[in-house]
């Protein structure tokens, strides 16, 4: 798998504040050379308040998204969104079978501990978000990620709370990077 423009692309910008309960650790964006699709990779880091741990230990599922977008920068006008897309994940606990629940679109799995059940959603691999069609090369393209719980899935008086309390309100800051997609070579006759 090539490795878009020639190098790994990690994660520019500020680093994550210590105090923070989700983060953008790394980000890396590759180009398959099968068909073309561009693959984003991202590691994050996730500590759950003591709130969350308690209220998904009763049995409330949370939902947390992975958002991405990615932007070509124009200066005179407002940045051309390219593409955008997220992932979502559902958390839950079964008090019957005594197991944390971890489910996305493809797949639930049970684990016996919260951090177990916490573990896959730190480490998005080969996300296919766009295809190398979609950008004009040798153009400079910015790459922003976050990660959030999803507070339009929590029950009505959960969505108050999460409006005051920042234990309620968990998620990352925009992360970002910028790529240029390269040259395409052409196949010798």
């Amino acid at each position: 798998m090539g490795t878009l423009a020639g190098a790994a692309l990690l994660l520019q910008g500020t680093p994550a504040l210590a105090g923070e309960s989700m983060q953008v650790k790394t980000l890396q964006l590759d180009l398959s050379p099968d068909d073309g699709a561009v693959l984003l990779s991202a590691q994050f880091a996730l500590d759950l308040s003591a709130a969350l741990k308690d209220a998904v230990s009763r049995g409330l599922p949370l939902h947390f998204i992975v958002e991405y977008e990615i932007s070509r920068p124009r200066l005179f006008w407002f940045d051309d969104q390219t593409t955008k897309g997220h992932r979502e994940w559902r958390l839950s606990y079964h008090a019957l079978t005594r197991q944390y629940r971890l489910g996305s679109a493809t797949s639930s799995d049970g684990y016996t501990t919260l951090d177990e059940a916490i573990a896959p959603m730190m480490s998005v691999r080969d996300w296919p978000v766009a295809t190398i069609e979609q950008f004009v090369p040798e153009t400079e393209y910015i790459l922003r990620v976050r990660m959030r719980l999803d507070q339009a899935r929590l029950p009505k008086p959960f969505q108050i709370t999460a409006l005051t309390d920042s234990d309620w309100n968990p998620q990352s800051e925009w992360k970002g990077l910028t790529f240029v997609v390269p040259t395409q070579p052409t196949p010798a006759p």
